[in-house]
């Protein structure tokens, strides 16, 4: 088992693009179950081209060949800011701090502000992903109307509703990209 903690529904959207295709298929309160794990706060989503195995495994021969694999001796390589980056061979910077699980001790995310890095707020997203699972179109968004939205995010999601046209234009940008890349 590799000790690479590394979770591709918040930091890999092509993983999450076919589990968005998956969930498509199953029944909606494992979808919303399954939702809540993406929490509260912002995340950074990888968008390039590597996928999870490829990210993990040049993590994994660059700990070994520098021999910073073992617990210890990544903790002292990690200093006292405690996490150190890595450039990919795509040109994606990665961070690398130790996780708090023991047998899954590194933890690995996207840096932020770069090109091939979205930003995204977990609750847009479940709510984006809410919509997209039930084929919902964008022009009935994009009209202002959010009574799908609020439905979602209230009857299913357990969110608040949105209260702002602004709120709802960043849920409808977070759409945009989504549909874009789901075709």
């Amino acid at each position: 088992m590799s000790p690479v903690r590394f979770n591709p529904m918040k930091h890999h959207l092509g993983w999450l693009l076919q589990q968005i295709e998956r969930w498509k298929q199953s029944d909606r309160p494992t979808v919303i179950e399954e939702l809540k794990s993406l929490g509260e706060n912002q995340f950074d989503l990888y968008t390039g081209k590597l996928s999870c195995a490829e990210i993990r495994d040049i993590v994994l021969q660059f700990l070994q060949t520098e021999n910073i694999l073992a617990p210890a001796s990544l903790q002292k390589w990690l200093g006292p800011r405690g996490y150190q980056t890595m450039t990919f061979p795509d040109g994606s910077v990665w961070i690398i701090r130790c996780g708090t699980n023991p047998e899954l001790y590194i933890h690995l995310h996207p840096a932020r502000n770069q090109q091939m890095v979205k930003r995204i707020k977990a609750n847009h997203l479940k709510t984006v992903i809410g919509l997209l699972i039930t084929g919902d179109s964008v022009p009935e968004l994009i009209t202002g109307q959010n009574e799908k939205i609020n439905h979602i995010r209230r009857q299913e999601l357990g969110l608040s509703p949105v209260k702002s046209l602004v709120e709802c234009r960043r849920i409808v940008e977070t759409w945009r990209f989504f549909v874009q890349l789901c075709g």
